[in-house]
């Protein structure tokens, strides 16, 4: 019982301060999503921590399939909808 209580308390730590997209985003916010992602888009050429100030919402997975996609120059609506899906 007491080994439950300590893996909850640790994960509740780990996961306190993640700002990260944990639920698939509705069509609404996908949107909304997309339109910060192509005015900020310059912000996938430095680093995460850059991205989250303007970008909370951004995670590990959706920064790093962003910056690929700007690398290879397919840094479209259409792209980064599938993305966020």
């Amino acid at each position: 019982m007491i080994v439950w209580v300590i893996v909850l308390i640790l994960l509740w730590l780990m996961c306190r301060n993640n700002e990260g997209l944990v639920n698939r985003p509705n069509q609404r916010e996908k949107k909304k999503y997309i339109n910060e992602m192509m005015i900020n888009k310059n912000k996938f050429g430095g680093t995460l921590n850059s991205a989250r100030k303007t970008m909370p919402w951004v995670d590990v997975v959706v920064y790093e399939d962003a910056r690929g996609l700007l690398e290879n120059n397919k840094f479209t609506e259409e792209n980064l909808s599938k993305i966020l899906s």
